[in-house]
C-alpha cells in the first residue's frame, strides 16, 4: 500500500529530471578513441554500449538493481572497458603513447560511468528524501494528521528503523523535548503535529499510541527492528544486523522501543484496561516488566481491598438494612476476587508460555520477537508486590492482610486442579461401574478431602508455599502487635485471605522434600544433587507451616472473644445470659488449655534459632528495624486520613475503616514524637545495665544500640511518615535477652519515657520476632482470660467452678518441677512454658493489673454468694 501510494505521488509531483549537456559524453566519441588505441572497433562499440546502458539503466542488470547498485555495476562495466583497452594495445605491440592514450580513455569512461552511477545510484533515495519527506514537501501534503501519517509511511518505505522508532518516541511520549525526533528526516522535534492534533485530542492520541507500539512489535516479530523486547531471547539472522549496523543504533533504536511500550501498557492501566496489559508485559525487559507488573497488579489490589470500587457497584443506599449491606458488600469483594484471580491466571499463562517458546530453538520460531522471562517470574512478581506492600505507608492493617491472596492463588489454582482430575478420575469410575463406586466414594468426605489436599501439594511450587507462608506469619507478627483495629486485619488474614488447609498442604510437600520425591525447585532452581537445599527447604516449610497454624489459634481465639463481648453488651438477663456464660466458660478453657499451657510458639522463638539466624546474616549481630507512629487519639498530631493515602489508594474513613492506612505524623508532630522516641529509648537501654547484677550482664546489655531516624521530605515542604528504629545486640543470649525486653517494653508501653506507640512494620528474624510476640501476645492473652473470668463472674458463674478458670493464677505461680506433679492444666503450662513459666512473659504493669482484676473477681464472687444466701433465706 505504501509502495502504490509513493509511485502515485512520485508519478504527479516528480517530473523526469533534466540533464545539462557537459553531463553527456556521446558513446561513438569513447569508441573512436578506443579503436585509435588498437581495441577492435566491435568490441570498443560492444563495451561502450554496456557501460553506457548501466548508466541510463537500460540494462537488465541495471534496472534490476538499486541505488548503490546500479553505482557499482557501472563502475564494473567501466573497468572491464579499461582492461580491454590495455590488454588490446599490449596485443598489438603498440607502443607507450597508444597505451598512456588507451588508459586515458579508460578512465574517461570510467569517471563518466562513475558520475553517472552516483547520480543514478542515489536516485530513489535521494529523490524520495528531496521530493517526499523534505519538510516543505511534508508541508504541503496536507493537514498535520496527513504530515505525520506521511512521515511514518516514509520511514517505513526508506527503511529507517532507527529513525521511525525515534520519530514515534518523540512524537507520542517525550513530546515536551523531542525524545530524538529531530532527527527523523526533518520531523518536528517538539512533536506538536503528531498524531494528527493527538495533543488536543486524547483518543486520536490513543489510537496512535497504540498503532505505534504494535507496529514496533510487528518489525521486531519481522526481524527487521533489532534489540528484542527483552533482549534475551535473540532476533533471527538478518535482524538488527541488517538494518542497524551500528550496535549503539540498535541499543539506542530498542531502548526507545522499550519505553513506548511500556507508555502504551500504563496507558492501558490508566484506563482501566487491565486485562489487555499481561502480554505486553512479556515485552519489557526486566526492569521495566517488574515496574508495570507491580502497577498491574496495585490497580486490581485496590479493587480488592475497597480502594477502588469494581465493576458491578456493590454499594447499598441509606435506606437498605444492614444485612443487604453486607450481603452486597460480600458480592463485591467476591466479585473482585474472583477478577484478581483471573489476573493471575492470565500472568501465569503468558509468562508460562513465553518460557516454553524461549526454550526452543530460534529456527523453530515463527517470530523474531525476543522475550526474557524467567521461569519462576511470576513467583517472584507477586512476592516482590507483597513484600513492598507491607512496607507501603499506604496499606493499612486490612489491605496488607489481602495482600496475601495474591500469594494464596497458586495453592487455589493448584487445588483447583487437583479437584478438577479428582472428578473426572470419579466420573471414569462412576461409568466403569454404573454409578455405585461414585456413590461409595462421595461418603467418605474425609477420604475425598485428603485426597485433593495430596493433589494440591503436588502441583504447588515449594516456594510459592513457602512464600505465602512467610508473608503471612510476617504480617501476623506486625498485627498482632498493633492495638485492637490491627487484631481485626488478622482476623480478617484467616477468615477471608487465606485458603483452608494451606499450612497442611506445606507439610506434605516437606514430606516429599525430604523423602526426594521432588526437587527444591519447580523451574530448575535447584538440582536433584543439591539435597542440602532441598532439607533446608522442607525444614523452613515446616517451621512456617507451625507458626502459621500457632497464628490461627491465636487470632481464632481473640475473634471468638471479640464476637462474645458484642454479645455480652448487648445481652440482657435471662436465658440469653445464662447461654452467653456457658460460651463464655467453653472460650475461657480453650484459652487454657490450648493456648497458655502448651507453651505458645515458645520452641519457634527460641534464643538458640535466633543466633544461628544471626550467624547466617553476615557480621553475625542480632538486629531489629522497626517503623512505628503514635496511635491513633484525638490530638491534632496526625495528617488527616484523606492526606495520607499514599500509594495504597483513595479509601475514606479514620482508623478502623477497612481502606484506612496507618496514622502518619507530619511537621512539628513528627520531629517531637522522634526526639522523645529516641531519648526513651536509650534511657530504657541504659537503665537494663544499671539493673544487670553481674559485670558480665551489664557489659552484654549495654551492647544494645540503638539508632532513630524519620522520614525525609520528598516533594513536600515538611517531613511526613513514620519513624524507623534500628536495634542492634551482640549474638549471645544475655544480649539477645535484653533486645527482646526492650523491644517488648516499647510494644506494650512499659518503658518510661517511652511515648505510647503503634507498630507499623517489624523487621528481623523469624526467631526474635516470635520472641517479642510470644511475651506480648501471651501476656495480652493472660489479661484477656483474667477479664473474661470477671465477666462471667459478673453474670453469676461461680468463680470457683473449674469452668471458670479459677486455676489461672496457679498457672502463673506454678514451680517448674510441678510438671511431674500432676497432669491438670497447672503442670502443663509448667511443663509448656520453660523454667521461668507464664509468670516471666508478663510486664510488671501487667501483672498489677491482673492481680486487681482477681481481687474484683473476689470481691464480685463474695458479693453472689451474700445475694444468694439472701434469697435462700
Amino acid at each position: 500500500m505504501h509502495r502504490s501510494w509513493l509511485e502515485s505521488q512520485l508519478s504527479r509531483a516528480v517530473p523526469p529530471e533534466p540533464h545539462s549537456a557537459p553531463d553527456l559524453v556521446a558513446g561513438d566519441v569513447v569508441a573512436a578513441a578506443l579503436a585509435r588505441c588498437g581495441v577492435p572497433p566491435a568490441a570498443a562499440q560492444r563495451s561502450v554500449e554496456a557501460a553506457m546502458s548501466v548508466v541510463l539503466g537500460t540494462h537488465a542488470a541495471g534496472a534490476a538493481a538499486s541505488g548503490g547498485g546500479a553505482a557499482g555495476a557501472a563502475a564494473a562495466a567501466a573497468a572491464a572497458t579499461a582492461a580491454a583497452a590495455v590488454a588490446a594495445a599490449q596485443e598489438n605491440g603498440a607502443g607507450a603513447p597508444a597505451a598512456a592514450a588507451a588508459v586515458a580513455a579508460a578512465n574517461a569512461a570510467a569517471a563518466v560511468a562513475a558520475a553517472a552511477g552516483a547520480r543514478a545510484g542515489g536516485g530513489f533515495a535521494s529523490m524520495f528524501a528531496q521530493h517526499v519527506m523534505a519538510p516543505s514537501a511534508m508541508a504541503a501534503a496536507g493537514p498535520p494528521a496527513v504530515q505525520s501519517l506521511r512521515q511514518v509511511q516514509g520511514l517505513l518505505v526508506a527503511g529507517d528503523m532507527g529513525d521511525l522508532t525515534s520519530h514515534l518516541y518523540g512524537a507520542l511520549v517525550d513530546r515536551a523535548g523531542g525524545g530524538g525526533a529531530a532527527a527523523a528526516g526533518g520531523a518536528d522535534g517538539g512533536g506538536d503535529d503528531a498524531g494528527g492534533g493527538a495533543a488536543t485530542n486524547p483518543e486520536r492520541r490513543w489510537r496512535a499510541t497504540a498503532l505505534a507500539a504494535h507496529m514496533l512489535l510487528a518489525l521486531e516479530g519481522l526481524g527487521v527492528l533489532g534489540g528484542g523486547g527483552g533482549g534475551g531471547g535473540g532476533g533471527a539472522a538478518g535482524g538488527a544486523a541488517s538494518m542497524l549496523l551500528d550496535p549503539f543504533e540498535a541499543h539506542k533504536t530498542s531502548d526507545l522501543a522499550q519505553r513506548l511500550l511500556t507508555y502504551y501498557a500504563a496507558t492501558l492501566l490508566e484506563r482501566g484496561q487491565l486485562g489487555l496489559a499481561p502480554p505486553y508485559l512479556c515485552c519489557l525487559r526486566p526492569g521495566l516488566r517488574g515496574q508495570l507488573a507491580g502497577e498491574l497488579l496495585a490497580a486490581h489490589t485496590r479493587r480488592l481491598t475497597g480502594l477502588a470500587a469494581p465493576d458491578a457497584d456493590a454499594s447499598s443506599s441509606a435506606s437498605s438494612s444492614a444485612a443487604a449491606a453486607e450481603a452486597a458488600a460480600a458480592a463485591g469483594r467476591a466479585a473482585a476476587d474472583a477478577e484478581c484471580y483471573g489476573a493471575y491466571l492470565a500472568l501465569e499463562h503468558w509468562f508460562r508460555r513465553c518460557w516454553e517458546r524461549q526454550a526452543q530453538p530460534a529456527a523453530a520460531l515463527a517470530s523474531c520477537l525476543a522475550t526474557d522471562i524467567r521461569p519462576n517470574e511470576l513467583r517472584l512478581q507477586l512476592a516482590t508486590f507483597a513484600v513492598s506492600c507491607r512496607h507501603s505507608p499506604g496499606y493499612g492493617p486490612a489491605a496488607r492482610a489481602r495482600v496475601a491472596r495474591w500469594l494464596a492463588y497458586p495453592y487455589i489454582a493448584a487445588l483447583q486442579a487437583a479437584t478438577a482430575e479428582e472428578e473426572e478420575r470419579r466420573a471414569a469410575a462412576a461409568a466403569a461401574d454404573g454409578g455405585g463406586a461414585a456413590a461409595g466414594t462421595e461418603s467418605d468426605v474425609a477420604a475425598r478431602e485428603a485426597a485433593l489436599l495430596a493433589g494440591a501439594a503436588a502441583g504447588l511450587d515449594p516456594l510459592a508455599a513457602l512464600d505465602v507462608l512467610d508473608f503471612a506469619n510476617c504480617c501476623c507478627c506486625e498485627l498482632a502487635l498493633g492495638d485492637d483495629v490491627t487484631a481485626a486485619a488478622g482476623q480478617l488474614l484467616f477468615d477471608e485471605v487465606l485458603p483452608p488447609g494451606i499450612d497442611d498442604a506445606a507439610l506434605l510437600i516437606a514430606e516429599s522434600l525430604e523423602s526426594g520425591e521432588r526437587s527444591a525447585g519447580a523451574g530448575g532452581e535447584a538440582t536433584a544433587a543439591d539435597g542440602g537445599a532441598a532439607l533446608r527447604l522442607a525444614a523452613a516449610l515446616r517451621a512456617q507451616a507451625a507458626e502459621l497454624a500457632g497464628w490461627r489459634l491465636y487470632f481464632g481465639l481473640d475473634g471468638q472473644l471479640a464476637r462474645w463481648l458484642s454479645r455480652h453488651e448487648a445481652a440482657g438477663p435471662g436465658p440469653e445470659a445464662a447461654a452467653l456464660a456457658a460460651d463464655g466458660c467453653a472460650l475461657l478453657h480453650d484459652y487454657l488449655e490450648q493456648l497458655l499451657a502448651p507453651g505458645w510458639m515458645r520452641e519457634l522463638a527460641s534464643c538458640s534459632r535466633a543466633l544461628e539466624a544471626a550467624a547466617a546474616g553476615g557480621d553475625g549481630a542480632v538486629r531489629v528495624s522497626l517503623t512505628v507512629t503514635s496511635p491513633p487519639g484525638p490530638g491534632a498530631s496526625q495528617v488527616p486520613q484523606a492526606q495520607a493515602q499514599g500509594g495504597g489508594g483513595g479509601g475514606g474513613g479514620g482508623w478502623g475503616h477497612p481502606t484506612a492506612p496507618y496514622p502518619e505524623l507530619q511537621g512539628a508532630a513528627l520531629l517531637e514524637f522522634q526526639l522523645a522516641l529516641e531519648s526513651g529509648l536509650r534511657r530504657a537501654a541504659a537503665s537494663l545495665v544499671a539493673s544487670s547484677s553481674s559485670a558480665s550482664a551489664a557489659a552484654a546489655a549495654a551492647a544494645v544500640q540503638v539508632a532513630v531516624e524519620g522520614p525525609a521530605a520528598e516533594g513536600s515542604p515538611l517531613p511526613q511518615g513514620h519513624v524507623t528504629v534500628h536495634l542492634a545486640a551482640a549474638p549471645d543470649a544475655r544480649s539477645w535477652s535484653a533486645l527482646v525486653s526492650l523491644l517488648c517494653g516499647a510494644v506494650r508501653g512499659g518503658l518510661p519515657g517511652v511515648p505510647p506507640l503503634l507498630l507499623v512494620a517489624l523487621q528481623a528474624d523469624r526467631a526474635t520476632s516470635l520472641a517479642v510476640c510470644r511475651r506480648c501476645c501471651v501476656g495480652q492473652a493472660v489479661m484477656r482470660c483474667a477479664a473474661l473470668r470477671l465477666s462471667l463472674v459478673a453474670l453469676g458463674a461461680d468463680a470457683e467452678s473449674p469452668a471458670t478458670g479459677p486455676q489461672l493464677l496457679e498457672m502463673l505461680a506454678a514451680p517448674p518441677e510441678a510438671a511431674a506433679a500432676a497432669t491438670d492444666l497447672v503442670a502443663a503450662a509448667a511443663a509448656g512454658n520453660g523454667p521461668g513459666g507464664l509468670l516471666e512473659l508478663l510486664g510488671p504493669g501487667q501483672l498489677a493489673q491482673l492481680l486487681a482484676v482477681e481481687a474484683d473477681t473476689a470481691v464480685r464472687h463474695l458479693r453472689n454468694r451474700q445475694v444468694a444466701r439472701r434469697l435462700r433465706e
